[in-house]
């Protein structure tokens, strides 16, 4: 197989993936609380630091499911034949 040219990686790895903007609010407090007593960057503060933001996700997830449900509850219609008055059966 013959070489046409130079491989281009389009989509290379990065170091650093963009995360859920609703959950990097909460997350630099949980960084500084982390830095406080393991050193950065190591192992051990990105297991720590990446289970925080797995249950701070999974929490508002949780919660927006929540809040969908209570806003599509299940409708319930319920329509009934309507009757002749007593007035009309008599006349029959």
């Amino acid at each position: 197989m013959e070489k046409d040219g130079p491989i281009i990686i389009t989509n290379p790895p990065r170091p650093w993936w963009p995360g859920d903007p609703r959950v990097e609010k909460f997350m630099p407090p949980v960084r500084d609380a982390i830095t406080r007593y393991i050193k950065w960057p190591s192992p051990e503060f990105t297991d720590i630091y990446n289970r925080a933001y797995e249950a701070v996700y999974n929490a508002i997830l949780e919660s927006s499911q929540d809040k969908q449900a209570e806003t599509y509850k299940p409708l319930e219609i319920r329509i009934d034949t309507p009757r002749p008055s007593k007035k009309r059966r008599r006349r029959k």
